[in-house]
């Protein structure tokens, strides 16, 4: 296992992680970057990614869902607007995100890629919008989410509330939040 791994390419190299005989899984117990511009990691089968580390997205794709060992802290992070985050990097598995952090350019889009959820953490809506490109993408929020909204993070997407309506609201005019 390693503690950090960032994946970044700025032309059209291919980055993988090789699948020969011998080559053995790679667990990032911290944080996984992945920053591929318009490149497709690929990951044969190799890539995990510990219980409660934290998942940069800025760009690319990857070719699987990395083996999520429990919940995960995503980000989106400097993003292009109208970006998606990938399906690979967030799927639909129940209770897999605790924490999303929208950090990109101020009135830049990244959009769910499904109908998803957040299981009890926080929604942190730094800089940039979240939102959707169909109306069946919705964000469902868990009992006990707390959404921290700064003046340059926004949100279009539906929330769905829990059914007991448990949810915490902090704006914080012109701060980062931290």
């Amino acid at each position: 296992s390693i503690p950090n791994l960032s994946i970044t390419a700025t032309t059209a190299n291919s980055v993988y992680l090789t699948a020969g005989a011998g080559a053995g899984i790679v667990t990032v117990t911290n944080t996984f970057t992945l920053n591929n511009a318009a490149q497709t990691f690929t990951t044969n089968g190799k890539l995990a990614i510990a219980n409660n580390a934290t998942v940069n997205y800025t760009s690319g794709a990857i070719s699987a869902a990395p083996a999520y060992a429990g919940t995960i802290n995503l980000v989106g992070l400097t993003f292009a607007n109208g970006a998606t985050f990938p399906s690979f990097i967030w799927p639909s598995t129940a209770g897999l995100v605790t924490n999303l952090t929208i950090n990109g350019a101020a009135g830049n889009v990244i959009n769910v890629p499904g109908a998803r959820t957040l299981t009890g953490g926080a929604l942190n809506l730094t800089s940039g919008t979240l939102a959707a490109t169909a109306a069946a993408n919705t964000l469902t929020l868990t009992s006990g989410t707390t959404i921290n909204r700064t003046n340059l993070g926004a949100v279009t997407l539906t929330l769905v509330a829990p059914g007991d309506n448990n949810i915490n609201l902090n704006y914080i005019a012109n701060a980062a939040i931290g």
